[in-house]
């Protein structure tokens, strides 16, 4: 994995939240165009009102249709947790696959764990004894 990948990987949460706020502003913008088409039409209506109502329509319709594509957007860009297990968990998986110190490490924790519960019973039977006592 080069740098490049890795400042990418990392910064994708923050690409979300910007992407989120961009969606944000625009969904407000078209709020504000909509309110403000609604205050240009008072019950005096003229041509120059129409014409200022139509061009504050269209910038709402964009402004709705960036809204759209950027909260679609960013179900696309995954977060960074899902970025590193799409990238590195493959890779975690190869090294398992083709390292036979890999393969034996599984097999040796259960020995470990045998041998250590092996220990174990003889002082669990001494402590069962009837004239054992347990010193505090």
């Amino acid at each position: 994995m080069t740098t490049w990948q890795m400042y990418w990987l990392v910064s994708l949460d923050n690409i979300r939240h910007g992407i989120w706020i961009l969606g944000i502003c625009a969904a407000l913008a078209a709020i504000i165009c909509f309110i403000a088409s609604l205050a240009i039409i008072d019950g005096s209506w003229t041509q120059r009102d129409e014409r200022r109502a139509r061009r504050l329509l269209w910038w709402m319709t964009g402004f709705i249709g960036v809204t759209i594509f950027w909260c679609v957007s960013v179900s696309f860009v995954p977060t960074t947790k899902q970025a590193a297990a799409i990238v590195i968990v493959p890779a975690v998986c190869d090294v398992v696959k083709n390292d036979e110190h890999m393969k034996a490490i599984p097999g040796e924790i259960a020995e470990l764990a045998s041998d250590w519960l092996k220990e174990l019973k003889p002082k669990a039977q001494a402590d069962k004894e009837p004239g054992h006592r347990e010193v505090r």
